[in-house]
């Protein structure tokens, strides 16, 4: 994953079950806004859920983890490659 800038047009989306979609899931937009509102929402999500949740900006999509790594590269100048 590349950085990203901070107000990059973002959306964070979810993953919900529904038997009449394909597959039995679909998904829904649950914010739109800048990425580092969305990134520290998803942060903020309960662990179990979040794994149900992305950001997508522009062709980025980043899961929780990669939300993870970008915040904390943005904040303390961790390389994005050296996940906890």
């Amino acid at each position: 994953m590349r950085p990203l800038p901070m107000d990059a047009p973002a959306q964070l989306r979810q993953r919900i079950m529904d038997p009449g979609a394909d597959g039995g899931a679909r998904s829904r937009t649950i914010a739109q806004g800048p990425l580092v509102l969305l990134v520290h929402a998803l942060c903020a999500v309960a662990r179990p859920d979040r794994q149900r949740c992305w950001i997508e900006a522009g062709q980025d999509v980043l899961s929780a983890d990669d939300a993870l790594a970008l915040l904390r590269h943005w904040e303390a100048g961790v390389p994005i490659e050296d996940r906890v």
